[in-house]
């Protein structure tokens, strides 16, 4: 594994050559772009996933991170996509939306962002229990999920052609102060969307609730995310990771895995079974005593369908934990 560093337009560029993963896809590169500058608002980062549209082909889609920053006094987001000028458009408990108007059209917005604290819960013995009393999402202090599509502009710099940028993660929370605590911790993933070329597959678009109960001992932990029975669209699908904690900073690697839930699809080229790898974790622990953890997780490798062919597959998976009493 290589690192290699150079600048962009005030940001920094780091390139990770992962580890070959299963069948045809064998080699991904994931770029975390950084920013240079200091924030002055609520910092956070993102999974930038990219659809480039050509004439008579499916979108191809790439990933990268980029750390951002959500300045609420210039009402803009900066990360390797930069926002026009925001306004607050509506708001529900929780929650905070925001749109941009192009010049020329100020009718249409052109770009949404969105902030949510609601997913935050705690859980006990009688099961998950929402937060009550919410504070507002753009409030000092508070953790929230953010979301963000916009058309593309500034990545990947060799590509010329319509795209979109959707940025999914979370900005705010308070800095981790104190030494990192061993404890249990519960989450659930806030994102989990997977995704190929192959347009017969059955399988872009594909996402589903996953839950686990996170043990964090000294400097690392074991997530084992499993879907509930319930869900119907897939069985045995389970995803497993070893974080690894440096100071408030989290990376680590991982698998997952699942099964289709249908037994006679109505043709062969649906997807059967898929095994992907990390391709690239980031994520920190905020709060004083490091209370709660998010997760941004690339997943890179093939699925095979029901012919017994092997193609490309991909995941984004985004999960958050909280620290249990």
């Amino acid at each position: 594994m290589f690192h290699s560093l150079k600048s962009m337009a005030g940001l920094t560029v780091t390139a990770l050559l992962a580890l070959p993963t299963h069948g045809v896809a064998e080699v991904a590169e994931i770029e975390h772009v950084r920013l240079q500058e200091p924030c002055n608002g609520k910092s956070g980062l993102a999974i930038v996933s990219y659809s480039w549209f050509e004439a008579s082909t499916t979108p191809e889609t790439e990933h990268i991170f980029s750390d951002l920053c959500l300045d609420f006094d210039a009402m803009k987001v900066f990360s390797v996509e930069n926002s026009d000028e925001l306004r607050p458009a509506y708001q529900a408990p929780g929650q905070m939306t925001y749109h941009s108007n192009p010049p020329g059209y100020p009718d249409r917005y052109q770009e949404v962002v969105t902030l949510s604290n609601d997913i935050l819960f705690h859980h006990d013995d009688e099961g998950m229990e929402e937060v009550v009393n919410l504070p507002r999402p753009e409030a000092t202090g508070v953790l929230s999920t953010f979301t963000w599509v916009k058309g593309a502009e500034a990545r990947p710099l060799d590509r010329i052609g319509l795209a979109t940028a959707w940025l999914r993660g979370y900005v705010g929370g308070e800095p981790l102060q104190n030494k990192r605590q061993a404890g249990r911790y519960f989450g659930s993933v806030a994102e989990n969307m997977l995704g190929t070329k192959q347009t017969d597959s059955e399988l872009s678009g594909l996402g589903f609730y996953m839950g686990s109960e996170v043990v964090v001992t000294g400097g690392s932990a074991e997530v084992h995310l499993r879907s509930p029975a319930q869900v119907a669209a897939v069985r045995d699908a389970t995803a497993t990771m070893m974080l690894d904690f440096e100071g408030d900073e989290i990376t680590g690697s991982g698998t997952f895995q699942a099964e289709n839930a249908l037994l006679s699809p109505t043709t062969d080229r649906v997807w059967k079974h898929f095994d992907l790898e990390t391709a690239g974790v980031t994520g920190k622990l905020t709060g004083e005593d490091g209370n709660h953890m998010y997760v941004l997780v690339i997943w890179e490798g093939t699925y095979t369908d029901f012919a017994g062919d092997s193609y490309p597959a991909n995941s984004v998976m985004t999960f958050n934990a909280m620290r249990q009493e």
